[in-house]
């Protein structure tokens, strides 16, 4: 009973992290579908996004530049050159 208990919450904590990757990598290419022409919009989904939840390096850099895209096209002056880590 208790193998089975701690089997089932494992596959839950997957599942629900499988969830979050994809909700996020949803709203990435959102964001840069919708870059060109509408960058207000584009800026909306990667404020949404926590840069936290992302988990590999590769969409990590692919919000960083993202980001740096949208504040560009909404004539953001960045006060920080440094990425989120």
């Amino acid at each position: 009973m208790k193998h089975t208990l701690t089997v089932l919450i494992a596959i839950v904590v997957l599942l629900l992290a499988a969830c979050t990757d994809t909700l996020t990598l949803s709203r990435l290419e959102r964001a840069q579908r919708v870059m060109d022409s509408r960058p207000d919009s584009a800026l909306a989904i990667l404020d949404s996004i926590n840069p936290d939840s992302l988990t590999s390096t590769e969409h990590k850099a692919r919000y960083a530049v993202l980001a740096a895209q949208a504040s560009f096209k909404n004539k953001i002056i960045p006060t920080d050159d440094s990425l989120p880590e």
